[in-house]
């Protein structure tokens, strides 16, 4: 058995309530828990924190990580020992007399190692079942790859994954009447769109489409097999969830999923249970309200808290609601984004190496308030964060339809090699041949002419995005933003975005040469966005990051 299913299975007998398993580690205790332990440690290493501090700092208490185990007592050192390393973990139980002549029991937990020892004593901690545990992590592998336990949003995830997802979306189109609409043609390919499908990833569901001959129990068995334990938490309900989304989306009038056999089969193949369901359909119903103009950001934040809460209330994690994204199109980074903007931090737990530089959104510093905190003006424009989710929803919508005309482009060619090859076998339709010649003709030019507009678009667009970037970097202001367990990694990300150049300044009587970073021309317009908004929500632009970039 893994050291996460060990850990998964016993924790909760043995820890009290304030502990937390990834992917659901709240990234203020799981920053606090690295800096109070073990400053170098990976935090997609984290698998179970116990937070014993008095304010939820969790500097001390106990982790778990995946070879590692560490007790850190207040005011005390921290204790740490690899699993393979533990010689025993014995449960003791001490009965004394206080001065009224009662019995005091005292519980502990015995660490034993061939050059160390120690003693475990936590009010709340079911010293029996962590000995147990202990013994269980002692005994088992001792260890688990971090690979194997990170939280990978599925437009990460391999393309087989990616492609095998889809087909069993495609089988569900077909599975009420047979026939596959232009509204489910939309949001299929709005799908691909937000799961960054390739061109030839793209062509293979659309040919698929015409035969849609893979069972679902086979594509699950593709897809399972190449999921780590804590990506499986996150895989089904999202798979039910674009179900029920589609669904919804494609049908008219009132469509209720519980009479849909196939979204009832599958989510009883996946032991989902209906109250999960419920969450799902709320979930979706709350993706939508961006496009109700009677809604603001107040609004929006109220309707993601209830959601949260109810993804908590039956058990799954958060991250399972936006493992394939939103349902108004945003990818894993984009919602991430809107939610961190709204205040609502590293909820997703997604893992920190899944997305390069748009994974910082998913850390969420969105509460920064900077120059309006110290000057004392906090307001805010009440539709200014649903503005900017709404933009990135217009970004993705025009991303997918140059995925349509590029798709649309091939098929041309396609067919034209397919009537050159009629042509010579058939050659008395000369006169056919040269009609559907022409009209090929003509929609080749007008879907050339979309994509050489879409690309002065992009120019443009790049342009402007890059008027909000700092064209040079003060390095020393991103070291002082990057300084914590979760966001250090990030630094280099940043930097990579920028190249190292030699600048003159001065004048002509005294010249000076001064090195500086100015950010790279050949960005494109997903890593300018993603800079941009990284910058943002770390801090960058705001008077306490330059205060802190100052005083480094």
């Amino acid at each position: 058995m893994s050291v996460y299913q060990i850990l998964s299975d016993n924790y909760e007998a043995a820890l009290p309530k304030d502990s937390f398993i990834a992917p659901k580690i709240p990234e203020k205790k799981l920053n606090g828990a690295i800096k109070g332990m073990n400053k170098d440690l990976d935090p997609d290493a984290v698998i179970v924190i116990y937070d014993s501090t008095l304010f939820g700092g969790a500097e001390d208490g106990i982790m778990f990580t995946n070879d590692t185990f560490y007790y850190h007592p207040a005011f005390n050192n921290v204790f740490s020992v690899k699993y393979t390393d533990i010689i025993s973990a014995e449960y003791k139980k001490d009965v004394s007399k206080n001065k009224k002549g009662n019995d005091v029991v005292k519980e502990s937990v015995v660490v034993e190692t061939s050059d160390k020892s120690c003693t475990i004593e936590e009010s709340g901690v079911n010293a029996k079942m962590l000995a147990k545990l202990i013994n269980l992590l002692k005994n088992g592998s001792g260890h688990q790859d971090v690979e194997e336990i990170r939280n990978i949003p599925l437009e990460d995830l391999p393309s087989e994954v990616k492609i095998a997802y889809l087909k069993i979306i495609v089988n569900f189109t077909y599975s009420d009447d047979d026939v596959i609409d232009e509204e489910e043609v939309k949001e299929i390919y709005s799908l691909m769109q937000r799961l960054k499908f390739t061109q030839e990833d793209r062509f293979e569901i659309m040919s698929y489409i015409e035969k849609h001959d893979v069972s679902e129990d086979m594509l699950l068995e593709i897809i399972f097999s190449q999921l780590n334990e804590v990506t499986k938490k996150s895989f089904s309900p999202s798979l039910l969830k674009d179900l029920i989304a589609i669904l919804t989306s494609s049908k008219k009038g009132t469509v209720v999923y519980l009479d849909s056999p196939f979204i009832m089969n599958m989510a009883k193949k996946l032991n989902v249970a209906e109250d999960v369901l419920e969450i799902l359909k709320k979930s979706i119903d709350n993706d939508r309200r961006i496009y109700d103009p009677s809604i603001d950001d107040k609004g929006l934040s109220t309707g993601f808290s209830e959601v949260i809460a109810g993804a908590g209330s039956v058990g799954i994690p958060v991250a399972a609601l936006y493992f394939s994204g939103a349902v108004t199109g945003l990818g894993a980074t984009g919602i991430t984004s809107g939610l961190a903007s709204l205040g609502f931090g590293g909820v997703l737990g997604f893992s920190s190496m899944a997305t390069g530089l748009g994974v910082l959104l998913l850390l969420g510093y969105g509460a920064h308030r900077g120059i309006k905190v110290l000057t004392g003006s906090s307001e805010v424009d009440a539709r200014m964060q649903k503005e900017k989710m709404l933009m990135e929803v217009g970004k993705h919508q025009q991303r997918t339809m140059n995925s349509l005309i590029q798709d649309i482009q091939l098929i041309v060619g396609k067919i034209e090699v397919a009537f050159k090859e009629t042509a010579r076998l058939v050659s008395d339709n000369a006169k056919q041949e040269q009609v559907l010649r022409t009209l090929l003709a003509r929609l080749g030019q007008m879907t050339a002419a979309n994509s050489a507009m879409s690309k002065d678009f992009r120019l443009t667009e790049n342009c402007a995005m890059r008027t909000k970037l700092p064209h040079t970097l003060d390095v020393k202001r991103l070291e002082a933003i990057t300084d914590s367990p979760t966001t250090k990694k990030f630094y280099q990300l940043v930097l990579d975005c920028y190249e190292e150049k030699s600048m003159e300044v001065g004048t002509k009587e005294k010249p000076e040469t001064k090195v500086v970073w100015l950010v790279k021309a050949d960005l494109d317009n997903e890593t300018v966005a993603n800079l941009n908004a990284l910058l943002s929500q770390l801090g960058y632009f705001s008077t306490a990051g330059t205060l802190k970039g100052i005083f480094k």
